[in-house]
C-alpha cells in the first residue's frame, strides 16, 4: 500500500524468471504513459510504462532493474496523471517493501537476476 492511501498498491508479480511490476489505482490513468519516479531525496527521473486494458493500473518497464532500484533505495515517490490531466503523487516504503516481500520472494524461488 502507498504510505498515503490504500487504493495505490505496488505489486512483484514473479513467474521464474519473468518478472513483472504493477502500480494499481483507483484512478483512470492517462494516455502518456509516463511516470516521474524519484528514489529517496534524488530528483525524479521520467520512466515509460503500459496500463492494463481498463487504464486503472500501470506496469513498470524492464522489471528487474526496478528491484534493483527498490534494494537500493528506501524510498520511492510516484508522479503520474489520470485522465483529466490532474497529477497525483504516491509515495512507497521500499525498506520495509523489501524485507517482508523481496526478501520472502527470492526464498521462495523468484528469481529477480
Amino acid at each position: 500500500m502507498a504510505n498515503e492511501t490504500k487504493k495505490n498498491q505496488l505489486f512483484v508479480k514473479c513467474d521464474g524468471k519473468k518478472v513483472t511490476i504493477i502500480i494499481g489505482t483507483d484512478d483512470v490513468l492517462d494516455s502518456r504513459f509516463t511516470v516521474a519516479i524519484r528514489w529517496d531525496d534524488n530528483p525524479a527521473e521520467e520512466y515509460w510504462v503500459y496500463s492494463n486494458k481498463s487504464f486503472n493500473a500501470f506496469f513498470l518497464k524492464s522489471a528487474k532493474k526496478f528491484i534493483k532500484k527498490f534494494k537500493e533505495h528506501d524510498s520511492m515517490l510516484i508522479r503520474y496523471s489520470d485522465y483529466r490531466g490532474v497529477s497525483n503523487t504516491v509515495s512507497f516504503n521500499l525498506y520495509r517493501f523489501r524485507f517482508s516481500h523481496l526478501e520472502r520472494a527470492e526464498s521462495e524461488g523468484c528469481n529477480f537476476k
